[in-house]
């Protein structure tokens, strides 16, 4: 375990301060890492006052709020997709039962329309509650402050931009 350690302690150091051309690392799923030349150290050097700090980090937040809306939406549409081809399951299943058809491949196709519907609900209900838990208790309150945020992000990020790029 203490390999493991000192190897996080390293790459949070690289990520924060980062020396010598060693930046960020970043860990993907499948173990592999990639390796930026940046830290944040080059992002705060980039930042002069503390009011560009400040409205950089208003950035990041509406960006971040924007993107978690339009994954909500993406996500509420492939739902209702999936809500529609799982209605229909249901009536070809009704329709079968009524007829007496028995049928194990549609009992299989079924079972994975039904999976794959149950799925895109929990991805949606995941999303959903990220949006309305951060970004706002109710749909108005979360509309007004995407607004904001799309205003945040045509008036102030352009100011960013190089920033952006690193972050």
């Amino acid at each position: 375990w203490s390999t493991t350690l000192t190897n996080k302690i390293q790459f949070m150091f690289n990520a924060i301060k980062g020396e010598k051309g060693k930046g960020i690392i970043i860990i993907k799923q499948d173990g592999t890492t990639i390796q930026r030349d940046y830290s944040q150290a080059d992002i705060q050097k980039a930042l002069k006052t503390p009011e560009q700090a400040d409205e950089f980090n208003e950035i990041l937040i509406a960006r971040r709020l924007i993107g978690d809306y339009l994954e909500r939406e993406t996500s509420r549409a492939h739902l209702e997709e999936k809500v529609e081809a799982y209605k229909e399951a249901i009536k070809e299943k009704k329709q079968m039962a009524e007829e007496g058809v028995i049928d194990p491949s549609f009992d299989q196709y079924f079972k994975e329309v039904k999976e794959e519907f149950e799925i895109a609900k929990r991805d949606f209900d995941t999303i959903n509650a990220v949006v309305l838990n951060d970004h706002g208790n109710n749909e108005l309150s979360v509309e007004e402050n995407v607004k904001d945020a799309q205003i945040v992000m045509l008036e102030a990020a352009p100011n960013y931009q190089k920033e952006l790029d690193i972050y």
